[in-house]
């Protein structure tokens, strides 16, 4: 009878424990992007809205994302693009981040699309965001032999721990948050020698 009792406290101990522990788990992503979002956030990296949200949930947009990876490289107002002609059609000087996007591709961060144009407004997805923070990095795509595109970029940044605690679709768009926690593991990643 003792024995009895002490297994349904012992089930029921470790049935808690699960659904506390699954809780915990479906809330981690969440509470990890604010936590990494903040701290980029006080470092000057991530930028909040008029409203004083940082927008977690929202698609990151591409200028906003090179603009975070200028900022990552210290070059936001540091930098000298004067003799920068952008190839893309689609992104002028009235363009918030025009100074942004000419040093992301002074640096070769950026190629734009295979059609010529940058689409600096169009959301960024996941595969392009490692690509970006990789070629930051110092790191070069590794070629055809390495696999297809974009599995070998994203087995390049899972080899380097930047993708930790993220496991998205190739072709996602990235909410600000999700870039958070991406951007903040790659902070921990050496530069290439």
């Amino acid at each position: 009878m003792k024995n009895s009792y002490l297994t349904k406290i012992l089930i029921s101990l470790i049935l808690i424990c699960s659904l506390t522990f699954s809780q915990a788990h479906d809330s981690t992503d969440l509470e990890l992007q604010k936590e990494r979002a903040q701290t980029l956030y006080t470092l000057g990296i991530l930028k909040g809205y008029p409203d004083g949200s940082l927008g977690l949930n929202d698609n990151i947009k591409r200028c906003e994302f090179f603009t975070m990876v200028i900022r990552i490289l210290g070059y936001e107002n540091d930098f000298d693009t004067t003799d920068v002609k952008l190839p893309f059609p689609d992104i002028n000087k009235s363009h918030w981040a025009f100074n942004n996007v000419k040093a992301a591709y002074k640096l070769g961060l950026i190629n734009g699309n295979p059609d010529g144009t940058l689409t600096p407004d169009n959301y960024i997805t996941y595969s392009e965001v490692l690509a970006v923070l990789i070629r930051a990095l110092g790191y070069s795509d590794p070629g055809s032999k390495a696999g297809k595109w974009p599995d070998r970029i994203i087995n390049l940044a899972k080899s380097l721990g930047m993708t930790k605690d993220i496991d998205i679709p190739a072709s996602k768009q990235v909410t600000r948050g999700e870039a958070s926690v991406i951007i903040y593991n790659t902070l921990t990643v050496n530069f290439k020698k």
